[in-house]
């Protein structure tokens, strides 16, 4: 059995800031990841969102049990790069993130 190809996923936001949808969470502009599929992507994009505090400090207790937001696909949608693999880039690596 072959390797997964990779490739890189942009995950960009559809909703607007003010939809109240995002609940006090971060809103990334872009993130690139490389990953084998859009799912993949997304489940990597909400790990580092997780991993950089994706929600605000003020959230009550309630809004900390959310999910990431990477993964509402009323929040963001994730689209498929053609040749932007940067050399070197492993699986997994989040290589934008803004």
């Amino acid at each position: 059995m072959s390797e997964p190809t990779n490739h890189v996923w942009r995950l960009t936001p559809v909703a607007s800031p003010d939809d109240p949808t995002w609940q006090g969470r971060r809103i990334w502009s872009q993130v690139d990841v490389v990953a084998a599929s859009a799912g993949e992507a997304i489940l990597l994009a909400a790990r580092y969102d997780e991993e950089k505090g994706g929600r605000d400090a003020a959230d009550s207790q309630d809004r900390q049990q959310l999910r990431s937001g990477f993964e509402d696909e009323r929040l963001y949608r994730a689209d498929r790069l053609e040749d932007a693999l940067p050399a070197g880039a492993q699986a997994g690596q989040v290589i934008l993130a803004r």
